[in-house]
């Protein structure tokens, strides 16, 4: 189809030490992905989204012809495809009645290869879902790839038939598709895909490098490559889906590239080039269907915690305590040895995070707020006294000072952070809120149990108010130790 062999893969990870399943117990959360299989026998990979009706899969599974022109998305008749979801040691086979291509779609180019696929009814509560990757900063990112196709190792490529259960493994995300621009692959050349290649530790094998300077040998044991059976697999950056399986070729069979393959065809073994559908670039467009991430952006916040960021905040921690042991490790990785020393994220938050120095979301900062706080005790001559140091709090107020933002933050009038002026926050909910005033949106979060925090993240994300920075920054937390006044 494309004159050099290049496939389109229904795709699964490779490599013989990552043919592992998917839905064992230390990666229980993979249990959203499911495989697909048609009436006709063709099998394929996706990922069960936010809401839990819809399935984020490659736009190839489809025929949509080559004559479009309008750009509207396709909407096709997806019923002879069932999609089948193994959680809880409980296969679930669920049907499926439309699928939606992007628009942009043509078969016969890789780009916008994405599609969804609707369920006929919302799927089990105990199946996992999905939110997108939003950022743009996937390059040099590592990423868990997901599939249900072969396997096979890097040295032989894909030779095991699918048993149609999941595999997993691990690569890094080398460059977007902008990055070709020689004749041989110009027609990737597109910010909508993101590539990657196959290393086994050689320079002799690594296509980014030698190609284009892009210079990475693989993550060892840990590495692994796409191969047919899984197209639509989904690839996860911090549990979140970034990419979406497309296609994959030997650099042998591309002229005016330097060839980096260990065979001569593609067969998904060591030197191959992967690409991949780049979600990020697709947000606007899924959420139009799909609806914003409501359900996703609330099981992510537990009793003040987001959970992803507090995730990232550890793993940055045990990265600089332990580089060795955690350089390579995802948020997952930090979540299954919570998990397996019997704790949740959001537990160890409130247990040990807070005396470690850790934050639960991106808009509390204990240091400014205890700063905030001493400051706030000096200007009210609080107890007669305006020389209130960071220590007196500390000793005032033993405990985990979001406890005391969650508690009374709101009432004092206190700002969480410097990222989040609560005055300006209210002020903008006000003015959203037609028939109340500034003091029952107060008085409405108090009864409610809400800090600004807490509003933000279970309603105001889908109000899109925007949290703003304070006006006039405090003093920050050495400086105010440092004069122990303010």
């Amino acid at each position: 189809m494309w004159g050099r062999a290049m496939e389109k893969r229904i795709i699964s990870a490779t490599s013989a030490i990552n043919m592992t399943t998917a839905i064992s117990a230390k990666y229980d959360w993979l249990d959203g992905v499911c495989t697909l299989t048609s009436s006709s026998g063709k099998y394929a990979t996706g990922a069960l989204l936010y809401g839990g009706q819809y399935i984020l899969t490659a736009a190839h599974l489809f025929d949509v012809g080559t004559s479009a022109t309008t750009g509207a998305d396709f909407v096709l008749d997806s019923s002879e495809y069932t999609a089948a979801f193994w959680a809880g040691g409980v296969k679930y086979e669920l049907e499926t009645d439309t699928a939606i291509v992007h628009g942009a779609y043509r078969e016969d180019s890789f780009q916008h290869d994405i599609a969804l696929v609707r369920l006929k009814t919302v799927a089990d509560a105990t199946i996992s879902r999905y939110e997108l990757y939003t950022h743009t900063d996937e390059k040099g990112q590592n990423f868990i790839k997901v599939g249900s196709g072969q396997g096979g190792d890097g040295t032989s490529g894909a030779t095991a038939e699918s048993d149609l259960g999941q595999r997993y493994g691990y690569n890094t995300f080398d460059a977007t598709g902008t990055v070709f621009t020689r004749p041989g692959l110009a027609d990737l050349a597109s910010s909508s895909i993101l590539a990657f290649d196959f290393d086994d530790g050689q320079s002799s094998h690594d296509f980014f490098g030698l190609n284009h300077g892009i210079v990475h040998l693989g993550l060892g044991d840990r590495e692994a490559n796409t191969a047919p059976g899984d197209s639509g697999g989904p690839g996860f950056i911090n549990g979140k889906i970034a990419s979406i399986t497309t296609g994959g070729l030997s650099p042998a069979l591309v002229t005016g590239y330097i060839n980096t393959d260990v065979s001569p065809d593609t067969d998904s073994s060591f030197g191959e080039l992967s690409l991949d559908a780049r979600v990020s670039q697709y947000i606007d467009w899924v959420e139009g269907i799909v609806g914003k991430q409501v359900t996703a952006i609330r099981a992510g916040y537990e009793r003040g915690v987001d959970v992803a960021y507090y995730l990232e905040e550890k793993l940055g921690q045990l990265r600089s305590i332990d580089p060795d042991t955690w350089h390579n490790k995802t948020i997952q990785d930090v979540d299954m040895a919570l998990q397996a020393a019997g704790m949740s994220a959001t537990d160890h938050y409130y247990l040990y995070g807070w005396q470690e120095g850790l934050n639960p979301n991106s808009y509390f900062d204990s240091e400014e707020y205890v700063v905030g706080k001493v400051r706030q005790l000096n200007s009210n001559d609080t107890l007669g006294k305006t020389d209130w140091r960071i220590e007196d709090f500390n000793a005032a107020w033993q405990l985990n000072p979001y406890e005391h933002y969650r508690s009374y933050g709101l009432i004092e009038g206190l700002n969480p952070s410097n990222r989040l002026d609560s005055s300006a926050y209210l002020t903008a909910k006000e003015a959203i809120t037609p028939g109340y005033t500034g003091p029952e949106i107060v008085q409405a979060f108090i009864d409610s149990g809400l800090s600004v925090i807490d509003h933000y993240f279970l309603y105001g994300i889908l109000e899109d108010i925007v949290p703003e920075n304070v006006a006039v920054l405090g003093v920050d937390y050495s400086t105010a130790l440092e004069s122990g006044l303010f």
